[in-house]
């Protein structure tokens, strides 16, 4: 019973901020500039010098800190649940949203933990997978704006297991695994169908059968996201001009921008982008970068801690031609298949060589 409800967690990699791999990988050694050692043993050549490797280190990264509050409810177990996210029209990034249209999946998902430990390790971006015992989906087809426990199936599968569902949801079944005061369910609300992607709106829930509430009804504030990010820490690195052939290296990174130990391998998105703006002016806005931008190159397919910004494009096709004077100019990493922050771990300003 509980492989069936389980099937398919690897898909939640996204809810997770477990590392993909087990061991500590190697660092190099030191991470200043000028006459550091690169990976060939050769002393490291500034690009505005001649050289064709940009190291980026810690004192380059910006500062992002966040609080995350999450409702939590208590409904009646051993019954069909009905959940409801037709209030949803804005989320909790402050996007609107159509309940109808921009909802393509709800997920239930079951973790070791309380209300409060899931609120922190989703604001930390460290919801590990060692704590999740299992996962529900429905899809919807464009008119949905609820659905009842019932019509959910395991993540992968094709049909409702009435055996899960007792197994999961009745705590008074002999050998019940899962005690409500140290379990909980987490309720997703995302668009897109990829499991744990694109997250709108979430709540959690417990389940007694003292309690006479069947419904949980989402709504535009069951998640709160409030946030303060210093761009002003990151010091900017020097680049030329019109040179795009630059090979933009993240392997000396030790800290993510929220203070999460760096794992290099999980970059799985380099961006280059221009605004004409200040960086008090991004700031502001700084969950929106990718709507207030007037150019973005980006490349996801990473191999390694290392992408050469030549080979990052335009969603037109365009080719990075280098930057400019004028504006903020930066190169943001992103995590986002095995990591629930939509912040960069890193954003480094480019500033013209004089």
């Amino acid at each position: 019973m509980k492989s069936a409800l389980a099937y398919g967690l690897f898909a939640l990699a996204l809810l997770a901020g477990a590392s993909a791999c087990e061991e500590p990988l190697p660092t190099p050694g030191d991470a200043g500039s000028g006459g550091s050692l690169g990976s060939g043993g050769a002393p490291d050549v500034d690009v505005c010098e001649g050289g064709s490797e940009l190291f980026i280190t810690d004192p380059s990264n910006y500062v992002y800190t966040n609080t995350l509050t999450v409702e939590h409810k208590t409904l009646r177990d051993a019954s069909n649940l009905t959940f409801d996210w037709s209030g949803v029209t804005t989320d909790f990034l402050g996007h609107a949203v159509d309940p109808s249209q921009d909802i393509d999946k709800l997920l239930i998902t079951l973790w070791q933990l309380t209300p409060s430990e899931i609120a922190d390790a989703l604001r930390q971006d460290q919801l590990s997978l060692s704590y999740n015992a299992g996962a529900l989906e429905k899809r919807a087809d464009g008119t949905l704006t609820s659905t009842d426990l019932h019509s959910m199936t395991p993540i992968g599968g094709d049909a409702p297991d009435p055996e899960a569902f007792s197994a999961f949801f009745d705590t008074q079944i002999p050998g019940y695994q899962f005690p409500q005061d140290s379990h909980t369910f987490l309720l997703m609300a995302q668009t897109g169908t990829v499991v744990g992607k694109n997250a709108r709106m979430l709540h959690t829930f417990n389940i007694d059968p003292n309690a006479t509430d069947t419904e949980l009804a989402l709504s535009s504030t069951s998640t709160t996201l409030e946030f303060t990010v210093d761009l002003d820490l990151a010091q900017a690195v020097r680049m030329p001009v019109d040179t795009p052939n630059i090979d933009f290296d993240w392997s000396r990174m030790t800290t993510t921008s929220l203070g999460n130990e760096w794992d290099p391998l999980q970059i799985n998105e380099v961006v280059v982008a221009h605004f004409p703006l200040t960086r008090a002016e991004l700031e502001a806005s700084f969950l929106d970068l990718r709507d207030i931008h007037d150019g973005w190159f980006s490349r996801t397919s990473i191999a390694g801690t290392s992408v050469n910004l030549s080979t990052l494009m335009s969603e037109g096709g365009a080719a990075f031609p280098g930057i400019s004077s004028g504006g903020l100019w930066m190169v943001a990493l992103f995590c986002t298949e095995d990591c629930n922050s939509p912040a960069p771990w890193s954003i480094t300003f480019l500033e013209p060589c004089p």
